[in-house]
């Protein structure tokens, strides 16, 4: 079918072939049954020059010249059509739906609810995929999608929305991406993501509907963020941080955002300070990898493993045992290792877990032959396996009766010793 319509669009239904050096319109017409055909204009003589029958289920003219059209020509299916009505690209499979090219790219839709926007450039490639909850375009037309990131540490900043925001500039040089911090519950615009960011990409739609004056500078910064004038974000954060008005909450959400705009205006990263007591925005900006791979190692020895717990049941990778070992934790939020609180229960707690192991797991294997599980208990009795792969029970090695064992040592812990929580690394 797709060659038929292949043949059907390549020149068959063509009713002329002139020079289109001169200037031209596209004009979509109506059919039968709800389809539409395509005209090509001459501006001068006002004569078709090419043209296409009701063929299409929605037909997306281009918005300004050298623009491809986008036809609809079945479920799932799109072409990109040049100034001749000549097919020059078939959208990639699973497309719902395009809203037609600007700048060279046009915004789709994946499939079904569970995908998102993407974008596709008019050589038919994907350079963003169907994942994003929004996709717009910044000052410089280039394409900015946004996508929902899940953050860990969030204590006192509930009320905010992390998103991934990917910038796809004309040149490959131009990419770049971050994480955003957005305050949303502070700017009474919509409650739906969809509804806020249009809102965050235009100072004169910031000036529009966010009234008050430490509100609008936040959100003034956010929006020089996402166009990708750093510096003068930098300048309106700084300016919302020496308000009276600017507490604690709005503070930490600010903050993350500047050194978020540092990182990325310097190209060059911060490490993290070595000191047991960080503050919410500093742990978010090294969850999101904002001050490179040295801080990172340093942030992972502290918070690396439990975080990916509460992310989902595996691991991203194999981990181990040998280097991971020696990491336990309590904190109910899982942020804070247990040894910056109370070093002798660490130690105590440790020993125990060692001799644990030792007498009931190991059969002679060696632990650099062991990766690293790690396993959560809290006084509800709900317990998680988190490794490497997606099997609750992933290692034959060991007797049926290990990961039981395991959670029945750690509830005596809870037990004995009143935690909330306890977190442990064991070797599979």
């Amino acid at each position: 079918m797709k060659v038929l319509y292949r043949l059907i669009l390549s020149g068959i239904f063509i009713l002329a072939s002139v020079s289109y050096a001169n200037a031209q319109t596209f004009r979509k017409t109506s059919g039968s049954g709800g389809l539409y055909g395509i005209e090509v204009i001459d501006d001068n003589t006002g004569k078709v020059t090419a043209a296409l029958p009701a063929l299409f289920r929605c037909v997306i003219l281009p918005q300004s010249p050298g623009e491809l059209v986008v036809a609809k020509i079945s479920d799932r299916t799109f072409v990109a059509l040049d100034a001749e009505l000549d097919v020059i690209l078939d959208f990639p499979n699973g497309i719902d739906e395009a809203y037609g090219f600007n700048g060279g790219t046009c915004i789709v839709k994946g499939p079904g609810h569970e995908t998102g926007y993407g974008a596709i450039d008019d050589h038919g490639n994907i350079v963003l995929k169907p994942e994003y909850d929004y996709v717009g375009r910044d000052v410089s037309n280039s394409l900015v999608g946004f996508k929902r990131a899940v953050c860990y540490s969030d204590k006192k900043l509930s009320r905010c929305k992390y998103f991934e925001v990917h910038r796809i500039g004309s040149g490959e040089s131009e990419n770049e991406a971050f994480i955003l911090n957005v305050p949303y519950y502070r700017f009474g615009i919509a409650r739906r993501d969809m509804e806020i960011l249009p809102v965050l990409f235009s100072a004169d739609s910031i000036s529009r509907y966010i009234q008050s004056p430490l509100y609008h500078t936040v959100a003034s910064g956010i929006n020089k963020m996402v166009n990708g004038d750093y510096t003068q974000a930098k300048a309106y954060f700084r300016k919302a941080l020496r308000s009276e008005e600017a507490d604690e909450e709005l503070s930490a959400s600010v903050n993350y955002n500047l050194n978020a705009c540092k990182v990325m205006a310097t190209g060059r990263v911060r490490r993290l300070p070595k000191r047991d007591k960080l503050h919410e925005y500093e742990i978010d900006a090294a969850i999101f990898g904002l001050y490179g791979q040295k801080a990172a190692d340093f942030f992972k020895s502290h918070y690396e493993l439990p975080l990916l717990c509460i992310g989902g049941f595996y691991l991203d990778g194999k981990l181990p045992y040998s280097d991971y070992s020696g990491k336990l934790y309590y904190d109910r939020d899982m942020m804070n290792p247990l040894k910056m609180h109370d070093k002798g229960l660490y130690g105590l707690l440790l020993e125990r877990r060692d001799a644990f192991v030792q007498s009931l797991s190991l059969f002679g294997i060696p632990y650099d032959e062991l990766d690293t599980m790690v396993v959560s208990v809290d006084t509800s009795g709900s317990c998680k396996f988190c490794t490497s792969g997606d099997k609750k029970y992933p290692d034959s090695r060991f007797r049926q009766s290990y990961y039981l064992d395991i959670r029945l040592f750690m509830q005596s812990l809870i037990d004995g010793y009143h935690l909330s929580e306890l977190v442990m690394t064991f070797p599979y």
